[in-house]
């Protein structure tokens, strides 16, 4: 048996094994040998603001990335009053770390330089941090030769410009609520005058008293020759022509001044739409929905069903979309029109594998589950009533096809008086939950999660993939 050294494996071997590994593993990796700490490092601080916990872990961060500053630059600071790390043995650092950078959110720059001067007392707290956060956003933006996703969420100090380390931007994101003072627009305006073209993913959520960022933002957008993704938040402009469009979403948007309509081949690509917390007083933009021939992903959020003119665009939308194969609808309130919705869903959706219908219980949905034959993930919200019959025949009821079971005990968010009462309902006991796994004739089942305040701790033993106390987003 002939054996192979590691240190005859290549640096796109190592970096794959590495990138697979825990962040605690990482640190073990460092040690190994000489390539294997070369090419770790260079995966760890590719986002440097995962970091998560105490303050010092800011502090240690701050400093390494301060020991990093040329001669001048520490001069200029240290004139300013900003006190600089001495470096280990009168060394450079070992490895460039701005150079590994690709992820950076402005926020967590700012919270570099607070954390390294909080405890100076002897120093002028604001006006240092203020020279710190500046000269940290010079370093880290000038240094970064392969950025891919930046975050606008605190005050930018580099109006007009421009950093080589943006041509390569695969994804901005760009927040600003009414809560503070931050004007993206300068940011938005340094965005646009450069050379960076390539963004795949834009997500904005800028607060409608900043109405100089609309032009800007529409600017940024068409600009973009392959931009794939879009989410809009608190304001609304008509994308231009897109033909690279696959992801659509809106956020607490007013459509009521929309009367225009969207260039027909951005409409074309687009498989994902979602629609949260909007209002929809218009037909123009649902018009417009109706003609997104290539939808595959619907989600529609926190929207009452009162309104006949919504109700009959989801009847419309779904006897025009005949491909749709994931489906997420929730109301704030439940009337009359919402049932008669769950029956033009089933016979109209025979295609779908991902359902989530969280405002409907489990015996509204039951008997048409024998329309999703189709179905890979399925979600059921336990009502406070219900009773392990239901709960047993809806095993029964479950498609061969399912891959993916979530059961969801926290549908309501009660008070701890309260929860004490629901218990005696929801509470099945772990007879019932056996004979329910028992039951249930999936072939293809791949993993359940329970999420459940009362969860009996012998379930643990059984074999579920999932347990803990937070639905997950995405399987």
């Amino acid at each position: 048996m002939v054996k192979m050294s590691i240190n005859l494996l290549s640096n796109e071997i190592l970096q794959e094994i590495v990138k697979n590994l825990r962040q605690n593993d990482m640190f073990s990796c460092l040690l190994v040998s000489r390539e294997w700490c070369k090419n770790t490092v260079s995966l760890l601080w590719q986002d440097p603001q995962l970091v998560r916990g105490k303050c010092n872990k800011y502090r240690v961060l701050a400093r390494t990335y301060m020991l990093c500053f040329t001669r001048e630059e520490k001069k200029y600071l240290k004139n300013n009053g900003v006190p600089i790390p001495p470096a280990p043995h009168r060394r450079p650092p070992t490895f460039d770390y701005p150079f590994f950078l690709r992820k950076i959110r402005i926020g967590f720059i700012e919270r570099l330089a607070f954390e390294w001067i909080y405890r100076k007392r002897s120093v002028d707290r604001k006006g240092v941090i203020l020279h710190l956060n500046k000269a940290l956003q010079e370093l880290l933006f000038s240094r970064a030769q392969r950025l891919e996703s930046i975050c606008f969420d605190s005050e930018w100090h580099f109006a007009g410009r421009q950093f080589p380390s943006w041509q390569n931007l695969k994804i901005l994101e760009v927040s600003a609520s009414s809560y503070n003072s931050l004007n993206p627009s300068s940011f938005l305006q340094t965005i646009v005058n450069s050379s960076c073209n390539h963004i795949k993913i834009i997500h904005s959520d800028i607060d409608r008293k900043h109405k100089d960022c609309d032009n800007l933002l529409s600017r940024l957008i068409t600009n973009q020759r392959s931009l794939e993704e879009i989410k809009l938040g608190s304001y609304f402009q008509v994308p231009q022509s897109i033909n690279t469009l696959k992801c659509l979403k809106f956020n607490n948007v007013d459509f009521s001044a929309f009367s225009g309509e969207f260039a027909k081949n951005s409409l074309e690509t687009i498989e994902l739409l979602e629609i949260r917390s909007c209002q929809l007083k218009t037909e123009h933009f649902l018009n417009s929905v109706l003609k997104m021939n290539n939808l595959r992903q619907f989600t529609f959020n926190d929207h009452r069903l009162n309104d006949p003119s919504i109700h009959n665009f989801f009847i419309k939308l779904l006897k025009t979309i005949n491909n749709l194969k994931y489906l997420s609808i929730h109301f704030e309130y439940k009337d009359q029109q919402t049932y008669s919705l769950v029956e033009a869903i089933a016979p109209l959706c025979l295609q779908l594998e991902y359902l989530k219908l969280p405002s409907f219980d489990l015996k509204e949905l039951l008997p048409y589950m024998k329309f999703f034959d189709q179905l890979k993930y399925f979600r059921i919200d336990l009502d406070i009533r219900l009773n392990s019959t239901l709960f047993l025949q809806t095993a029964k009821e479950l498609p061969s096809t399912l891959q993916h079971l979530i059961i969801n005990d926290q549908k309501y968010l009660i008070n701890q008086r309260y929860r004490k009462i629901r218990r005696n309902y929801v509470s099945l006991g772990v007879e019932v939950y056996k004979k329910f796994f028992s039951t249930i004739n999936c072939k293809g089942l791949k993993s359940i999660y329970i999420c459940s305040d009362f969860l009996p701790s012998e379930l643990q033993n059984l074999n579920i993939k999932w347990h803990n106390k937070e639905m997950p987003e995405k399987i």
